[in-house]
């Protein structure tokens, strides 16, 4: 049941706000999830893992056309690249109509929906997922709802040690609302929300126009896609966990300890 793969922080973006601390050269803040015209595109700035010019934003362009019916063209950029285009945009705009005091910005992109309450870590019955070198996968069977060929329900998350998101720091306990196409097998995480080591919630947010992504063989992403379709079936040590989030975090820590099963390991 212990599963490796690289990148499991992967997806988890918690935005801290609607605003970067940093600036166009106009003085006009970065504004995130607002859609700009530039170089005769629409841009939207998801977020960015912090203020320092060399970190990376994931970057969205609505008008471009995806490789994939379903998805949208999305890129990683620094955000001192992301600043610079956006500023050169503006100033060009006010170039060319200087009468006008209009920003590069024109109007917001449609707001996320206003975000779930997660289940939260009181004593409940888990069942576990996979484990990988920093955290285990847990799942409760009663949230689990399916519609035609949707499934959606809350993923748990414990990691080892305290993690940071973004602006968020002791993050011990990550659920995550997918919903998944069983159809397609392809999955997309609506919402975040983030616990302290004391399950204190920390963060809980939706996420800003979620895209289906496919999933890839041997993931934790495939294995959710099964306990979201009703297709996971029964694997050794699936016995439920009665506990809280102390359990599932003791479990993993356990789990870290054990060499990879060799049925189930993957990279």
């Amino acid at each position: 049941m212990k599963h490796l793969r690289s990148g499991v922080a992967a997806g988890m973006l918690f935005v801290a706000a609607p605003v970067c601390a940093q600036s166009l050269q106009n003085g006009e803040p970065l504004q995130f999830n607002t859609i700009y015209h530039c170089n005769g595109e629409q841009m939207i700035v998801g977020h960015c893992r912090d203020n320092d010019p060399a970190s990376y934003c994931m970057v969205y362009y609505p008008d471009r056309t995806p490789a994939h019916p379903g998805y949208q063209v999305s890129k990683a950029e620094t955000l001192g690249a992301v600043l610079a285009n956006l500023s050169a945009c503006a100033s060009a705009a006010s170039a060319a109509a200087p009468v006008s005091s209009a920003p590069a910005k024109t109007t917001s992109a449609a707001a996320p929906k206003a975000a779930a309450k997660p289940p939260g870590l009181a004593k409940t019955s888990w069942r576990a997922i996979a484990f990988s070198d920093e955290k285990g996968e847990f799942y409760t069977a009663a949230g689990i709802k399916r519609d035609g060929n949707l499934g959606r329900g809350w993923i748990t998350s414990a990691y080892s040690d305290d993690q940071k998101f973004g602006p968020y720091s002791g993050v011990r306990f990550v659920q995550r609302l997918v919903e998944v196409d069983c159809t397609r097998k392809t999955t997309r995480d609506l919402q975040l929300a983030g616990f302290d080591e004391k399950f204190k919630l920390l963060a809980n947010e939706p996420q800003p126009d979620p895209q289906f992504q496919s999933v890839q063989p041997e993931s934790f992403d495939a294995d959710e896609l099964s306990v979201l379709c009703g297709t996971w079936g029964k694997h050794p040590g699936d016995d439920p966990i009665v506990g809280t989030g102390d359990d599932l975090w003791g479990i993993t820590r356990i789990m870290m300890a054990m060499p990879a099963d060799g049925a189930k390991g993957k990279k």
